[in-house]
């Protein structure tokens, strides 16, 4: 972040659509390079201590405009990200609401080599709304195309990126996030 800033960037689009792994951890330290103040996200359960994890100002790389790109695919921590960045209006979220399964898991080994998973804590948004099974609805939502001719238009446009590669200027979620940017309609404003 800090290179694309010395190489003139002004203006962010972060593409957290198809990522649905990862660690809560890094969904929590990747907030802080954005936010200078506000709840993160809070996690409770039955059995844990709830936790509220706070921006940290000293960690704070981008302070430009930026936009982050959802879809029905993005999950677990890519949630509590996105969650973050609009839940404390950093920039808007665009495109589609999320998969809802940012939560704690444990897992206990069984004797016959099997293993049961239990999920014991749930994450919530800023704005104290559960992410499991919820998920986390876009700012500015871009539905998928439905009709036939949509379909013909973009065929060549992934619904999720391919890593490592740049999704295509037809893109509809991008096109909107690139608005947004420009001065387009949106309901956040970078702070």
């Amino acid at each position: 972040l800090e290179q694309f800033e010395q190489e003139g960037a002004e203006k962010l689009i972060l593409d957290l659509r198809g990522c649905s792994s990862g660690e809560a951890d890094e969904a929590i330290e990747t907030a802080r390079f954005f936010l200078n103040s506000g709840t993160i996200t809070t996690l409770r359960g039955q059995t844990i201590s709830t936790k509220v994890f706070k921006a940290e100002p000293r960690k704070v790389v981008w302070k430009g405009p930026m936009t982050v790109l959802m879809s029905g695919s993005t999950a677990g921590p890519a949630e509590i990200l996105a969650a973050a960045i609009s839940g404390n209006h950093r920039g808007d979220t665009v495109g589609e609401g999320t998969l809802g399964m940012a939560s704690e898991q444990k897992v206990i080994p069984l004797q016959n080599g099997a293993a049961l998973i239990l999920t014991v804590g749930m994450y919530y948004t800023p704005g104290n709304q559960e992410i499991l099974n919820n998920g986390v609805d876009p700012t500015v939502q871009v539905p998928p195309p439905n009709s036939q001719q949509a379909l013909l238009d973009v065929q060549d446009v992934a619904p999720d990126p391919v890593p490592g590669k740049l999704p295509k200027a037809t893109d509809p979620v991008v096109k909107k996030a690139v608005g947004i940017l420009q001065g387009g309609s949106g309901s956040s404003k970078a702070s």
